[in-house]
This record gives structure tokens, sequence and C-alpha cells, in this order.
């Protein structure tokens, strides 16, 4: 599912959690997502919820880890999961991640993201571990009934010469990761 920032896709796993009722990983980026989580999943089932990551291993029927947890532990917990939720799937495009699929034996998977082509193409090799994105809505598309409305606005500042020259330093070390990762920014205009 693609759905923009605050559309409701952590809504929507929780519905699916509910629907299934089954063990369920829930897969994220960050220690600061996974925390999100777990508050919202312990709020929402009253229940304790496990951790992979930050320190914490801790399996329980809702477990929520980040990815480079679920890389180390795929294999050893494959099996124990009927639902899988990789929050942020667009992740799985990268080359160590996609073994975490591979490894959970989940038949309920469900992928959310606000941006999953990514200029890479590795978007296709998602759609492949997890299946093809069912459901899009654009920001344009709920602005004004349920997200805020919006203008985008482009300002031009004045640098100082300091400010200019950290800038210029900043933007050729993004350009030269952009390089050697090959990476390819494209518009989508």
């Amino acid at each position: 599912m693609e759905l923009p920032t605050g559309a409701g896709k952590t809504v929507l796993a929780v519905a699916a959690m509910v629907a299934r009722s089954v063990p369920t990983l829930v897969v994220v980026p960050t220690i600061d997502l996974q925390d999100q989580w777990i508050r919202e999943l312990e709020t929402e089932f009253d229940v304790p919820v496990g951790r992979f990551g930050g320190g914490e291993q801790t399996q329980e029927s809702i477990t929520v880890s980040t990815y480079d947890s679920a890389y180390l532990r795929a294999d050893d917990v494959g099996g124990d999961f009927g639902l899988v939720v990789f929050d942020e799937v667009h992740h799985l495009g990268g080359e160590g991640y996609r073994d975490i699929p591979r490894f959970l034996a989940a038949p309920a998977r469900l992928g959310l993201t606000a941006t999953f082509e990514r200029p890479d193409g590795a978007h296709e090799r998602v759609e492949e571990l997890v299946g093809p994105r069912v459901y899009r809505l654009d920001v344009d598309d709920l602005a004004g009934d349920h997200l805020a409305d919006y203008e985008v606005r482009r300002i031009e500042v004045e640098l100082t010469a300091d400010e200019r020259e950290t800038y210029d330093e900043a933007q050729e070390t993004f350009v030269n990761y952009l390089r050697t990762s090959g990476l390819s920014m494209q518009s989508g205009s």
C-alpha cells in the first residue's frame, strides 16, 4: 500500500492484524519508528509487544523489529509469524534486506510506504518479495479532506560565503555518494 505520511498506514496495519489474528512481525527501518509502533500496538491491543533491535531480543505474539535485526533473526524465527508488516517497504529493495522476506514463512504480507518506486528500480524486487502494490493514493488525493491543505513554495535565500562553502561541500558529498552507489536522481516529471 502506498499512502502519504499521515494517511493512516499504521491504522491499516492494525486492521490487518485484527482480521488475521495470527502472530505478527512488524519490520521498521529505525529505532524511533520501532518505539512509535510499540507504543501504538501496546495501546491498541493491551498486550506486551516484543522487540528485536535496540539491544533487545524479546519475542511476543506481536513483535516489532528493525530491518537490521530482522535480517539477523529471520532465519531463526521465520516460521513463527503468520503475518509480517513491512513499514517503509521500499527498504526491501536494498541488497541485504531482500533476504528478510525469503526467510519468513508468513503467508500474509503487508508492505507500507509513502514512496514505493525507487530511482534504482529496486521496487520491482519488492513486488517479487511481498507482492504487487494493491492500493495507492497521492497526497493530492487526500489534501483538504483527510490531510491538511498545503501549498508548495520555493523560497530562494542568499547564503554567506561560509554557508555557500558548507553547502557546496555537502552537495559534493551527496553527489559522490550517488555516483559510487549506482543511484541516479530522476525527477517525477
